[in-house]
């Protein structure tokens, strides 16, 4: 028995390991993801496991043996119409598997080349109360209320650095992570009162 043949060997043994973990993915693809959350990424996740599941079945059933062997298996060697036609399966599903990769990473890019716009609906002369008595006092109070307690932080913070402990320091850092939570709420609802002034009436639904 030449190297060849253990080559051979642990190349089948490698491949039905193979084999066997891809299609149990693969079936819990299918029964979690296709039919449960239908989502065109499972689908596409899916084929492509199909396709690797097709080389790895090639390559048991044709390659494995005739490493083996060592021979083609067939007569005509490499100019056999069925060995070409296998070598084409492969080539076929290694492309596929190629294409697939860049599917899965633009698959959640949409463009839109339409921009909304958000306001109030005005009716008639009726005064907005939502806007004056709600929306804008709650939304200018909590930005300026969170404002200063952070920026209160901050000062203390400073002047007391030099005598700061280890746990005041992780909450130093907790304090920073919830103001860019606040500084992104101030942002949201800035943004709603400005882009309609920007945009204007077009593309409101």
């Amino acid at each position: 028995m030449t190297s060849k043949f253990w080559m051979g060997v642990l190349f089948g043994i490698a491949t039905f390991a193979g084999l066997l973990l891809t299609t149990t993915v693969m079936f819990a693809v299918v029964k979690l993801g296709v039919f449960k959350r239908r989502s065109p990424i499972y689908l596409i996740s899916t084929a492509n496991m199909l396709c690797d599941c097709i080389q790895l079945v090639l390559a048991i059933t044709y390659l494995v043996p005739s490493i083996i062997c060592d021979s083609w298996l067939f007569e005509g060697e490499r100019h056999n119409k069925f060995s070409q036609f296998l070598g084409a399966v492969f080539l076929f599903c290694w492309y596929y598997g190629s294409v697939a990769q860049i599917l899965m990473a633009v698959n959640r890019f949409s463009f839109d080349h339409e921009y909304l716009s958000y306001s109030y609906t005005v009716k008639d002369d009726v005064p907005n109360y939502s806007n004056m008595y709600i929306d804008l006092p709650l939304n200018s109070s909590s930005s300026a209320i969170c404002a200063a307690c952070y920026f209160y932080v901050r000062f203390d913070y400073n002047t007391a650095n030099a005598r700061l402990s280890g746990s005041f320091r992780s909450s130093s850092t907790y304090a920073l992570q919830f103001c860019a939570i606040s500084v992104f709420y101030l942002c949201g609802w800035v943004t709603f009162r400005i882009f309609p002034v920007l945009i204007g009436a077009r593309g409101v639904e």
